[in-house]
């Protein structure tokens, strides 16, 4: 499995669909180039734009750590999300048809 993150540091570029057509190039490279099954990546519940764009990429909730991280004064948790190669390649194939 490879483990993947991204991060969008300019805020003027947010919203804006960078993110998810960069994690779109890293998830085809991984899964066209590397002998990967299975990728995962892990994002904080308050960030609702990452998991959009996560699972508009096809990524899925596998598992959620409880009050993981103390920001702006409260405790949220981490979400924990996968993509496998053949779950990604099944949308891809529908996506051409």
């Amino acid at each position: 499995r490879a483990m993947v993150g991204i991060a969008i540091g300019n805020k003027d570029f947010l919203g804006k669909g960078y993110g998810t057509d960069a994690m779109e190039v890293l998830v085809a490279f991984i899964f066209n180039q590397m002998n990967i099954r299975k990728i995962k990546l892990m994002v904080y519940a308050f960030n609702e734009r990452a998991m959009k764009s996560y699972k508009k990429c096809g990524f899925v909730v596998e598992g959620i750590k409880k009050q993981e991280v103390f920001k702006n004064g409260a405790y949220h948790d981490e979400i924990e999300m996968a993509l496998f190669r053949d779950d990604w390649a099944a949308r891809r194939k529908q996506a051409t048809e």
